[in-house]
């Protein structure tokens, strides 16, 4: 993984609180109205029903931000879904957005969070897990929680993603590399591990008309796809 800086997970977590609490104006459920956003989330949640069934699954939504993905995860068939996220800020509009009965929210800290053994079916964390400073306590976490677990997180050889990345002034921007991320889901417990390669330029780049239709393509060249914008990877015990 991509690291700009050295910090306790205490107060990393505390950081990207205060970050989102203090900026409600980049949030407000705009992120759904870009279209770029909107392309990353439909490829995002197509290559999750492509590794795994979630018809009937308990799912959290870990980081789950402002609830871009909950609704569609139970209009997808999951059975219920519990949004989890360190930002006040977020879990209030990801409430306001979505009131089916099926979801819920709480607002929480994953290095302190604790859910009982298989308490959900299927954990999803959709490029937020590069936010988190322990990685792997988080991941060990999540293999006790749930036997089956889908990251969709930015891939580090991409080379927009590494020019945005030395731009960052924080620790907000980091990313993965596709081997370094298996083993560490290895290293915690899960046996099998599935890896693909998804986007032709990674989320938070301007959108350009047309990339859309460029993603089947590059997804399939062998040596082209490697540097993708994004690595999902589907996890079992």
């Amino acid at each position: 993984m991509s690291r700009c800086c050295n910090i306790s997970n205490d107060t990393q977590a505390e950081k990207e609180r205060i970050f989102w609490n203090a900026n409600k104006h980049l949030l407000d459920g705009r992120e759904d109205h870009s279209d770029w956003n909107r392309h990353t989330t439909r490829r995002a949640l197509e290559t999750l029903m492509e590794m795994t069934s979630i018809k009937g699954k308990r799912i959290l939504s870990a980081g789950c931000g402002t609830g871009q993905y909950e609704q569609l995860l139970i209009d997808r068939g999951a059975s219920s879904v519990l949004g989890v996220d360190i930002a006040e800020v977020n879990i209030e509009i990801a409430k306001e957005r979505n009131k089916c009965e099926l979801i819920s929210y709480q607002q929480s800290n994953l290095y302190e969070q604790e859910f009982e053994h298989d308490n959900f079916d299927l954990i999803v964390i959709i490029d937020a897990l590069h936010h988190i400073q322990d990685y792997e306590q988080v991941l060990s976490k999540f293999c006790w929680w749930a036997k089956e677990l889908y990251c969709f997180e930015p891939n580090a050889i991409n080379p927009v993603r590494r020019w945005n990345e030395r731009k960052a002034v924080d620790c907000l921007e980091m990313s993965f590399h596709k081997l370094s991320l298996i083993n560490s889901l290895k290293s915690v417990g899960y046996h099998k591990v599935k890896c693909l390669n998804r986007l032709f330029i990674p989320r938070g780049i301007p959108f350009v008309k047309g990339v859309r239709f460029l993603d089947s393509f590059f997804e399939k060249v062998p040596v082209l796809r490697e540097f993708s914008g994004a690595l999902a990877v589907y996890s079992s015990r």
